[in-house]
């Protein structure tokens, strides 16, 4: 008598596991993209709404911007020199920043997110 012991996989490791788990990443690109979208989106609104000047003509204001470009998020000001002297401030006026500080705070809650889309669509 023997006590050989055979073993057959009735499905492949990579059939059962690999398979479904690429179909699952196959799906978190757009997902991401659009949270980017949200995300962008809401660090514009967030520098728009607390910009700490007061506005004399709205131009610096109005040219606060955020965009995403696939995942990543974009946060600035189309007005380059006026912009970054008061994201900077000059010899002669103390910074007024807006858009750092508001990209570390859309910034934490954007990978947060992305963490939580994440689980959702592996583990969910």
């Amino acid at each position: 008598m023997s006590n050989k012991v055979t073993f057959r996989w009735s499905q492949s490791p990579s059939a059962a596991i690999g398979v479904p788990l690429m179909q699952r990443v196959a799906t978190l690109p757009p997902l991401l993209m659009a949270l980017a979208g949200t995300h962008a989106a809401r660090g514009e609104a967030v520098m728009k709404s607390g910009a700490p000047w007061n506005d004399q003509t709205g131009y610096a204001r109005g040219a606060l911007y955020g965009r995403a470009e696939g995942t990543n998020i974009h946060l600035g000001t189309a007005n380059s020199e006026y912009g970054l002297y008061l994201e900077l401030g000059t010899s002669k006026m103390a910074a007024r920043p807006i858009i750092v500080p508001s990209l570390e705070v859309v910034a934490a809650a954007y990978y947060r997110d992305v963490v939580i889309v994440i689980k959702g669509v592996l583990f969910g």
